[in-house]
């Protein structure tokens, strides 16, 4: 998973990149090593929030809530491990999601942004075209 400026990593991964011809400090610049309780706490957040992306009632507090955190405790951890707030993290997973089922033609538009979430269209077709940098019917065509 990767921030908005660096790439996250297990702390397992981040063992097997010493004795690399990687410099301590570009490695520090690219790579941002989380704690294993850290990333067991990250791989929680991800799993809940993986399994009610369909879920267009899904927030912030039902979040919260099924990791066992507070709202603001929650906004504070995520923000700082992944360098986005939880519901950008929330709608990145959403638009990752929409992005591989698009991959498949399948569906059209609204059954995908139905299936990752999204109760109006309109509103998934502006964020998948900040995201991605096309309208979701450029990216099927």
């Amino acid at each position: 998973m990767a921030g908005r400026n660096k790439i996250l990593l297990s702390s397992l991964v981040k063992d097997l990149f010493f004795g690399t011809d990687i410099p301590k400090k570009s490695f520090d610049e690219m790579f941002k090593t989380l704690t294993p309780s850290d990333e067991k706490l990250l791989t929680r957040i991800m799993e809940v929030a993986e399994q009610r992306l369909n879920d267009e009632e899904f927030s912030v507090s039902s979040l919260s809530k099924e990791v066992g955190m507070s709202r603001p405790q929650l906004y504070r951890k995520v923000l700082s491990l992944t360098e986005i707030s939880p519901n950008e993290l929330i709608r990145e997973l959403r638009l990752k999601k929409a992005e591989k089922l698009m991959r498949r033609k399948d569906q059209n538009i609204s059954e995908i942004a139905l299936e990752v979430g999204f109760s109006n269209p309109s509103y998934f077709a502006k964020c998948f075209s900040e995201r991605f940098g096309a309208l979701p019917s450029q990216y099927l065509a």
